[in-house]
């Protein structure tokens, strides 16, 4: 499950890193360095269907905003009734099974409202309120359970979100070929993962000459250099519009 959120770290690294160019730096923002950093939040459900399914397993970590991991908060397994996980699709059944996770989730003492007060008092004690962003792959269909099952935790959040979704597939439309090199989604549907596998995606450049937004990043020891070109030739702003239909 940590791995989900490790995984799209390395995702959003190996994509390019960030999408801004000239950001205001931690000292001149409200809240400081912590007004900057970031929530990661990974979930596993019995399904997608927010108004029937529910939240089975959560686990978070904090970032600064070179994706430096700062704290890893709880990765907690929910308890939820056997009705609920026999309803379960095929796909969820096999999958859920095959992790083990459906067989921890029967064992659990866990209830949603013990582990909402968990995390919450794990951000609240890493980010100050009304800040920091919900982040993570495809975190959009997390922020909808979490909005409904976990509304006190996501009070203490910024109403945006960062999705790393957005950033592949940006870069996956602009520099294909560059994309290809980019680190590749474990299959994984647990917690229960290697900790080299949910730690560090390989780094991943996007070519400074290519004019990108997607600022240039480099990783040293698994920690991301603040190496990022801001450079743009007209010739290359040029073919970006083109590429865009401008």
């Amino acid at each position: 499950m940590l791995g989900g959120s490790r995984a799209a770290l390395g995702r959003l690294r190996g994509c390019g890193g960030r999408l801004w160019r000239g950001r205001r730096r931690a000292a001149g923002m409200a809240g400081g360095g912590m007004g900057q950093r970031m929530v990661w939040v990974d979930l596993e459900m019995t399904g997608l269907d927010v108004e029937k399914d529910q939240i089975l397993e959560m686990a978070c970590l904090i970032t600064d905003c070179d994706l430096n991991v700062l704290a890893e908060g709880p990765n907690l397994i929910i308890n939820q009734p056997d009705e609920l996980l026999d309803g379960m699709s095929e796909w969820c059944k096999e999958h859920h099974g095959k992790s083990g996770l459906t067989k921890a989730v029967k064992e659990s003492k866990i209830s949603l409202q013990q582990a909402e007060y968990e995390f919450l008092s794990f951000v609240r004690q890493q980010t100050p309120p009304g800040l920091c962003p919900l982040a993570g792959n495809s975190v959009h269909a997390d922020k909808k359970f979490l909005d409904k099952y976990m509304p006190q935790f996501m009070r203490h959040l910024h109403y945006r979100i960062i999705d790393v979704s957005t950033v592949k597939e940006l870069c996956r439309r602009w520099y294909p070929e560059e994309y290809e090199f980019a680190p590749k989604k474990a299959a994984s549907h647990s917690c229960a993962l290697p900790a080299c596998q949910r730690c560090r995606a390989p780094a991943f450049r996007v070519p400074a000459s290519s004019g990108s937004v997607l600022a240039e990043r480099s990783m040293t020891s698994g920690k991301a250099s603040k190496n990022c070109s801001s450079t743009e030739t007209a010739s290359s702003r040029g073919k970006r519009m083109k590429r865009r239909g401008n």
